[in-house]
C-alpha cells in the first residue's frame, strides 16, 4: 500500500509540474506512457479463492492511426497482496510480485479522439511462497500463462489519462485471477 501511495503522489507532482503540450487530435494515443494502476478483485488457487487488492506500475507504448485505430504495448509490474492459510494443499500461501507483458488494440472516438476503448491479451508471471504448515522449508514457486482484459480511458488534460479495465488470467489449472482496475497514466 506504501509503494501505491508513494508512486500516486509521485505521479500527482510530476503531473501539477509538467507543462501541458498542445496534443494533436489525430494522435493522442501515440506515444510513451507510464502509470500507476490499483485493483481489487480474487484469486483462487488450489480451491481457495481470497479477495485482494492489486497495486503496479505501468509503462507502455501506443501509436495512434488516423482513423482512430490504436495498437500498443504495455509492461506492468506489482504485486496482488494475495495470502492465505491452509487452503493450498494445506500450507500458507504469500504471493510475492507479479509480472505482464500485453499487447493493446483499440479505437480512439469522440470529437477530440480522448476517449479510448481496449482490449489486451499478454503474457504473465506470478511467483509465490508456499511454506509447509508441518514447519518445512518454503518453496518458491513460479507460473506463466496468458492474461487478456478489456478497458476504457479518458484523457484529461494533453498528458492524464484516467482508465477502468477488468481482466482476467489462468496460468495452471489450480490458478485463477480476476480483477477490475483503475489507472491514472501519464502520457507522453
Amino acid at each position: 500500500m506504501t509503494i501505491f501511495i508513494r508512486s500516486l503522489v509521485a505521479t500527482v507532482l510530476f503531473v501539477g509540474s509538467a507543462t501541458a503540450a498542445t496534443a494533436d487530435s489525430t494522435d493522442t494515443y501515440s506515444g510513451f506512457y507510464i502509470g500507476v494502476e490499483g485493483g481489487y478483485g480474487s484469486t483462487e488457487l488450489g480451491g481457495d479463492k481470497e479477495n485482494n487488492a492489486h497495486f503496479s506500475g505501468i509503462a507502455g507504448y501506443r501509436y495512434q492511426f488516423d482513423s482512430g485505430f490504436v495498437l500498443g504495448a504495455e509492461g506492468a509490474y506489482g504485486n496482488n497482496n494475495y495470502a492465505s492459510s491452509g487452503g493450498y494443499d494445506f500450507s500458507d500461501v504469500e504471493f510475492k510480485n507479479e509480472w505482464t507483458g500485453s499487447g493493446l488494440v483499440g479505437f480512439a472516438f469522440g470529437s477530440d479522439d480522448a476517449n479510448l476503448i481496449y482490449g489486451t491479451v499478454g503474457y504473465m508471471k506470478t511467483s509465490f511462497d508456499i511454506i509447509p504448515s508441518d514447519g518445512g522449508s518454503t518453496s518458491n514457486r513460479s507460473e506463466n500463462g496468458v492474461r487478456f482484459g478489456i478497458g476504457y480511458e479518458r484523457r484529461f488534460m494533453d498528458m492524464v489519462g484516467l482508465r477502468l479495465g477488468v481482466d482476467y488470467a489462468k496460468p495452471e489449472a489450480y490458478l485463477k485471477q480476476a480483477r477490475v482496475k483503475a489507472a491514472v497514466t501519464i502520457n507522453f
